[in-house]
C-alpha cells in the first residue's frame, strides 16, 4: 500500500514537472472521451434499445402481422389466447398505451390540474416482469384485474413529484382518468421506464374500455395490445413461435382478415439494434469516431515525445535498483493520472453536449414531448462510456510504457551521460513523427467532411419551402375531456360530438386571430415543416376501379393566407365548406400533374372510400390549386398533395389533437403571453399543450441547421487537437533537443537558425500529413456523395482552402516551440548538462 501511495506522489509531481504537456494531454483527452460519449450516446439511444429487467435476456415481444408488416400489435381476446397456448414455456404479459388526460383533484390550497399524459393499461404480471418495488404503496391486486373489480391506479414517480408534490399521503387520494375515477394505490420507483418509456399511470387492462369509451377489450380486429413474453430458463424463442403459429392458422380459419392476408405471429427479441441511420447522422457518428482516433493520436504522439527526455531519469532509477516491474508500475500510474483527469473533464464536457443534444430532440416533438415526461433519456450510456475510457486509457497506458522500451534498447552509461538529450538528432522519420503525420491526416479528414457536409446543409437550408417560416406563432392545442370522444371512439360517434369538437378549436382561432399583433389566424393537422404526415386512397368517380395513394392535410379556414401560399388558380376554403355541404378540395401542382395532366382541374370530383367524412355523398370537389410545398424534408420531391377543410373532413384518430398557427406583425414571443391568456378562456376542455416557432424549435426542415453547427463544431474540435498535437510534440521535441540546440547557438547558429530549423520539421510533418489526409479523404467522399446536395465530392473550394486552412494553424501553433528554441541560451544549457 506504501508504494502506491508513493508511486502515487511521484506522479504527480512528474505530471507537475511539464505543467504544459500535462494540460494538453489532459484537454486532448477531454475533448476526445466527451465527444465520443455524448454523440454515441444519442446514436445508442435512438437506435439501441436495452430493457432494464432482471431476466431480460428471456424477454422478448410477441408481434401479430402480416409477412410483409410483421411488427403489428394484437387484440386482447388474441393475447389471452396467447397466454394460454404459451402456458407452459413461459409468461405472456399484454399492455397498451393511450393518450389520457389526468385530473389531480383540489386539495387543500391546491386547485384541480388537468393535464395530457400517456397512461398505459397493463396485465397482472407486467410489473413482476419487470422486478419493481414500488415507492408508494402496492401492485395491482388479482380482484382488481377483473371486469367488476374496483378502479384502481399507479401514477410514475416523475409525475407524482412534480405535480402532486411528492406527497407521502398520496395513497387512496382519487384521480381523473378521461372522466372516469381511479384511487391511486401505488407510485413507480425512480427511473422506470418498462419498455422504453415512462408511462404518468398504470391501470388493470380490464379497464381499458373506461379510458378509451370503445368496447376495446372484446373486439378481435382492434389491435391495440403489445405483448412481452418471458420464456422459462432453457426454452428457445423458436419452440414459443411454432405453438404461436398453430394459433395463428387457428384464427385464420375461424376469423380471417378482410383483407384475406395471413397471420403472422413472430416472437422477436427486446435487446435490438437498428442500424437504419439517416446519412447525415453516420457522417457525424464516422466524424465523432474519426474524433476520437485524432485525440488517442495526439495522446500517443505527445507520450512518446516525453518518453524521448526521459531516457536519463529511467537510466537513473535503473542504476538506483529499480526493476522494470518498478519503473512500469510507475509510468502507469502516472498514464493512469491522466487518463482519470482527462476523463473526468470529458464527463462534465459529454453532460453539456448531451443536454445540447436532449433540447434538440426535444424541440422536434413540438406539442408531444409533455407526454413522454420523465423519459430520462440521452444519460451517460455505460457501454458507451466504458468503450470510449478503455480507447482512451489503452492509449495512455500503452505509449506511457515507451520510456521503459527506450531504456532496454539504450545503453546505461551514455543515457546517463547525455542528459537526456535525444541520441539520434538525425533520425528523420520515427514513431514520433508518423504519430504527427496520423493526427494531422486524421485531422484533414475530419476537416473535409465537415466542411464537405457544411457547405451541402448550408445550400440545403436556402432551398424553396413555398411557404413562410417568419413570424408564425404555433400553438399545440387538445381537448381533453368529454364530452368530446376520446382519441379512440366508439363506432357510433355522432355529428354533434364531432361539431362541438370543431367548435372548440374554431374558437380558439378567433380568439387568436383578434389579437392585436396577430395578422391572421388557421388551424391544421400537421404544421408543414414538421415531418407529421397521413394520407388515404382516392378514387376518380371517372375511373372507379383505380385507387392511388396520395398525402392528405385537414387545414382552417386562413391556412394558405396564414402560410403564404398563393392559389395558382381558383378559391380557398370559406363558410361554403360546411359539414354536410358537397365537399371542397385544394390540390397541389404534382396532383394536377399526375391526375389531370390536360384537364381543366377545377370541378373535377374526388372520393376516399375508406375514410368517414362529413361532405355529402362523401365526395369532394376541386376548387383551388397551388404550388407544390415542401412538407416533410427539403430533400422531398413534390408529391400529389390534397388538402380538405376541417369541417368537412374528420379523421377519429386526430380528435384529441390540432396545432394552431398565428402570422403575426411583429416577433412571434412577444404574443406569447396574450394569446396564452385568450385560449385559456375559450374552454375548460380546451388545453394548449405548447407554444413555439420555427426559430425556436427544430422542425424536419431546419434539421439541417443543427446538422452544419454540430458538424463546424466537430471540425473545430478535430482543429484543435491538430493544433493542440502538433504544439505538443514540437514542444516537447524541443525542450529534450536543448543540449543540441546549445550546442548548435555555441558553434554560431543564430536564434533565427533555431527558429526556422524547429518550423521546418513541423511544416513537412504537417505537409505530409495534410497530403495524406486529403488523398484519403478523396477516397471517403465517393462512399457519402449521396448526402451532399449541390456540389461535388471532389468540391474545389473545399479542398483547396481547408487543407491551407490546416497547415496555416498547425504551423501557428509549432511557432511558440520555435520561439523558444531561438531564445537558448546555450552557457545556461551547456552547464545544466
Amino acid at each position: 500500500m506504501f508504494d502506491i501511495l508513493r508511486d502515487v506522489r511521484d506522479a504527480f509531481r512528474s505530471v507537475r514537472r511539464q505543467p504544459g504537456v500535462t494540460l494538453v494531454i489532459v484537454l486532448t483527452l477531454a475533448v476526445g472521451i466527451g465527444s465520443s460519449t455524448a454523440i454515441f450516446t444519442y446514436f445508442v439511444e435512438l437506435y439501441w434499445f436495452r430493457l432494464d429487467a432482471p431476466d431480460a435476456e428471456r424477454m422478448y415481444h410477441v408481434y401479430t402481422g402480416t409477412a410483409e408488416y410483421p411488427d403489428g400489435p394484437t387484440s386482447y381476446p388474441h393475447a389471452q389466447l396467447y397466454r394460454e397456448a404459451l402456458a407452459d414455456l413461459g409468461e405472456l404479459a399484454p399492455w397498451s398505451w393511450d393518450v389520457l388526460t389526468l385530473t389531480v383533484p383540489e386539495e387543500g390550497s391546491r386547485v384541480s390540474e388537468t393535464f395530457v399524459r400517456v397512461g398505459a393499461a397493463v396485465s397482472p404480471e407486467y410489473f413482476d416482469f419487470f422486478g419493481v418495488r414500488f415507492a408508494l404503496g402496492r401492485d395491482f391486486l388479482p380482484e382488481e384485474h377483473r371486469p367488476d373489480g374496483p378502479p384502481v391506479a399507479v401514477i410514475d414517480h416523475t409525475f407524482w413529484s412534480r405535480h402532486m408534490g411528492a406527497d407521502p399521503e398520496v395513497l387512496g387520494r382519487p384521480l381523473r382518468l378521461n372522466g372516469h375515477t381511479f384511487t391511486i394505490v401505488g407510485v413507480t420507483p425512480r427511473g422506470f421506464e418498462g419498455t422504453g418509456d415512462p408511462h404518468a399511470v398504470y391501470v388493470p387492462a380490464p379497464r381499458y374500455d373506461d379510458l378509451t369509451e370503445a368496447a376495446v377489450l372484446a373486439d378481435h380486429d382492434a389491435g391495440r395490445f403489445h405483448c412481452l413474453l418471458r420464456l422459462q430458463r432453457g426454452v428457445r424463442p423458436e419452440a414459443a413461435e411454432a405453438r404461436l403459429a398453430v394459433v395463428a392458422k387457428n384464427l385464420d380459419r375461424e376469423r380471417p382478415w378482410p383483407e384475406g392476408a395471413e397471420r403472422h405471429v413472430t416472437v422477436s427479441r427486446i435487446d435490438s439494434m437498428s442500424f437504419d441511420l439517416k446519412t447525415a447522422e453516420m457522417m457525424m457518428a464516422g466524424s465523432v469516431g474519426l474524433l476520437l482516433l485524432l485525440a488517442c493520436a495526439n495522446v500517443a504522439s505527445m507520450l512518446l515525445a516525453r518518453a524521448a527526455g526521459r531516457r536519463r531519469e529511467i537510466a537513473v532509477m535503473a542504476a538506483l535498483g529499480a526493476s522494470q516491474g518498478r519503473i512500469a508500475r510507475r509510468l502507469l500510474t502516472e498514464s493512469g493520472l491522466l487518463a482519470l483527469a482527462g476523463g473526468g473533464l470529458g464527463l462534465v464536457f459529454a453532460r453539456w453536449l448531451l443536454a445540447v443534444i436532449r433540447r434538440y430532440s426535444e424541440s422536434m416533438a413540438f406539442g408531444y414531448a409533455h407526454l413522454w415526461e420523465g423519459n430520462e433519456w440521452m444519460r451517460y450510456d455505460d457501454r458507451v462510456l466504458g468503450f470510449t475510457l478503455l480507447v482512451a486509457l489503452g492509449t495512455g497506458c500503452l505509449f506511457g510504457l515507451a520510456p521503459i522500451f527506450h531504456a532496454a534498447r539504450t545503453d546505461l552509461i551514455s543515457a546517463l551521460k547525455s542528459g537526456g538529450a535525444e541520441t539520434q538528432p538525425g533520425r528523420r522519420l520515427g514513431a514520433r513523427h508518423l504519430l504527427v503525420i496520423t493526427q494531422v491526416a486524421l485531422a484533414t479528414i475530419l476537416l473535409l467532411l465537415a466542411g464537405l457536409l457544411i457547405r451541402s446543409l448550408r445550400g440545403l437550408e436556402g432551398r424553396e419551402l413555398g411557404f413562410e417560416t417568419e413570424r408564425q406563432l404555433m400553438a399545440a392545442l387538445t381537448a381533453v375531456a368529454p364530452p368530446i370522444p376520446p382519441l379512440y371512439p366508439p363506432s357510433g360517434d355522432s355529428a354533434e360530438h364531432r361539431e362541438a369538437w370543431r367548435g372548440f378549436y374554431e374558437a380558439g382561432r378567433r380568439r387568436l386571430a383578434a389579437l392585436p399583433g396577430v395578422e391572421t389566424a388557421t388551424l391544421t393537422t400537421a404544421i408543414p415543416g414538421t415531418g407529421k404526415r397521413a394520407g388515404g386512397y382516392v378514387v376518380f368517380p371517372q375511373r372507379p376501379e383505380e385507387e392511388s395513394w396520395v398525402e392528405l392535410q385537414q387545414v382552417g379556414p386562413d391556412f394558405f393566407e396564414t402560410f403564404g401560399i398563393p392559389l395558382v388558380r381558383g378559391r380557398s376554403f370559406d363558410l361554403r365548406d360546411r359539414a354536410g355541404a358537397m365537399g371542397a378540395a385544394i390540390v397541389n401542382q404534382a396532383f394536377v400533374d399526375r391526375f389531370f395532366e390536360g384537364v381543366e382541374p377545377i370541378g373535377q370530383d374526388l372520393r376516399w372510400p375508406h375514410l368517414k367524412t362529413d361532405a355529402a355523398e362523401g365526395r369532394f370537389r376541386v376548387v383551388g390549386v397551388i404550388p407544390d410545398i415542401r412538407h416533410q424534408t427539403r430533400l422531398e420531391e413534390p408529391k400529389p398533395f390534397v388538402y380538405l377543410p376541417l369541417a368537412q373532413y374528420l379523421r377519429p384518430r386526430f380528435r384529441t389533437r390540432l396545432e394552431a398557427v398565428a402570422r403575426t406583425t411583429g416577433p412571434p414571443q412577444a404574443v406569447i403571453p396574450s394569446a396564452r391568456r385568450a385560449l385559456s378562456t375559450v374552454h375548460p376542455d380546451l388545453a394548449v399543450l405548447e407554444f413555439g416557432t420555427y426559430d425556436g424549435i427544430t422542425t424536419d426542415v431546419s434539421n439541417p441547421k443543427f446538422h452544419s453547427v454540430l458538424s463546424g463544431l466537430f471540425s473545430l474540435f478535430g482543429l484543435a487537437l491538430a493544433c493542440l498535437g502538433i504544439y505538443g510534440v514540437m514542444s516537447c521535441s524541443v525542450r529534450y533537443r536543448l543540449r543540441e540546440l546549445g550546442i548548435r547557438m555555441a558553434l554560431g547558429a543564430t536564434a533565427r537558425h533555431l527558429v526556422r530549423l524547429v518550423l521546418a520539421e513541423a511544416s513537412w510533418l504537417t505537409a505530409a500529413g495534410v497530403l495524406f489526409g486529403v488523398g484519403l479523404a478523396l477516397a471517403l467522399t465517393r462512399l457519402v456523395s449521396s448526402v451532399l446536395y449541390g456540389i461535388s465530392p471532389a468540391d474545389p473550394l473545399t479542398f483547396l482552402t481547408l487543407p491551407v486552412v490546416l497547415a496555416a494553424v498547425g504551423l501557428a501553433a509549432a511557432w511558440l516551440p520555435a520561439w523558444r528554441a531561438g531564445r537558448v541560451d546555450p552557457k545556461v544549457v551547456l552547464k545544466e548538462e
